[in-house]
């Protein structure tokens, strides 16, 4: 995309190394010189995925700048935001080295770890949804963790340009993995907050089975919705024999092709979630711990 980009500098950032490299996005690690501090510095090649990318560029502008103010304990903040020659545009965030990607490059979670992840992920979800917005792109390449292991989720600016891709070939552009994205969306391109729930699901599947869904074909995209249409999914306690029935039903209910037939709503996804964990932890209790004992009461009294 820019093959001279490594220490160019776009107002207050310096670029210094090349992190990511995907089909129409660039991620580098930059400085923001002002403050004196690593930032993510995201490159979006708009031009090699639309026709008339200079419309969408303006577009984009609005958008960023309707969520800017959104603020929420498991999501990545924007710094800041601009366009470059009117064909790319770029995103600068917080810097954190792990994601959940790289974590799973191992397999997959021991379940309690991956249900409080999860937990922290559908939260953050719930939130967007509350402000009127969908993520349409999670994936665990944008799930970002800190020293802690909490997760972040990020990427939430190409909500917009997912939702203009009217066809395949542009969705290919954006989507580099057929997995976690709902048949509708693989489809036709319509989403709405039950697209996402498929998502979520998926995701978890990926946590506690070490793989994702549908993994076990070619991997086209063709060849994975067909799969999806038909909710083939290789259950996940075929992978994992650990993980409960019941918790197996959840993500089996969030994989269904037909949108009606998953959660109603993203609230009831995470309350089966937190009475998931709360059983496995009933179960496999923890050594005497203040701090786990006091966000155990605080994830049963919140919403």
């Amino acid at each position: 995309m820019f093959e001279e980009s490594e220490h160019r500098q776009f107002g207050d950032f310096v670029l210094h190394e090349l992190l990511v490299q995907r089909k129409s996005m660039e991620l580098y690690r930059a400085t923001q010189q002002s403050l004196k501090r690593f930032v993510q510095f995201k490159i979006f090649a708009l031009d090699g995925i639309f026709e008339q990318p200079q419309q969408l560029v303006q577009e984009f502008q609005t958008y960023i700048g309707s969520v800017l103010g959104l603020e929420h304990m498991h999501l990545q903040p924007i710094f800041g935001y601009g366009v470059i020659d009117d064909r790319h545009v770029y995103i600068v965030g917080r810097f954190m080295s792990g994601s959940l990607n790289g974590l799973l490059s191992t397999g997959a979670l021991p379940l309690v770890q991956a249900l409080e992840m999860a937990l922290q992920i559908v939260m953050a979800v719930s939130y967007i949804h509350a402000q009127g917005f969908i993520h349409s792109s999670l994936s665990p390449r944008n799930v970002y963790l800190d020293g802690s292991g909490n997760a972040y989720i990020d990427d939430l600016e190409l909500s917009l340009i997912v939702q203009r891709a009217t066809s395949l070939s542009e969705r290919k552009s954006l989507l580099d993995e057929p997995y976690y994205t709902s048949a509708e969306q693989l489809g036709s391109g319509r989403l709405d907050f039950r697209s996402e729930i498929y998502t979520l699901g998926a995701v978890l599947y990926h946590m506690v089975t070490g793989s994702p869904p549908f993994s076990d074909c070619d991997g086209t995209f063709e060849t994975v919705l067909q799969r999806k249409l038909r909710n083939l999914v290789v259950p996940p306690r075929h992978l994992n024999p650990q993980i409960p029935a019941s918790l197996e039903a959840t993500i089996l209910r969030t994989l269904r092709a037909v949108p009606e037939e998953r959660f109603s709503h993203i609230m009831l996804l995470e309350d089966t979630l937190k009475q998931e964990l709360n059983a496995l932890e009933a179960d496999n209790p923890p050594a005497s711990d203040p701090v786990r004992s006091f966000l155990s009461r605080f994830r049963s009294d919140s919403r």
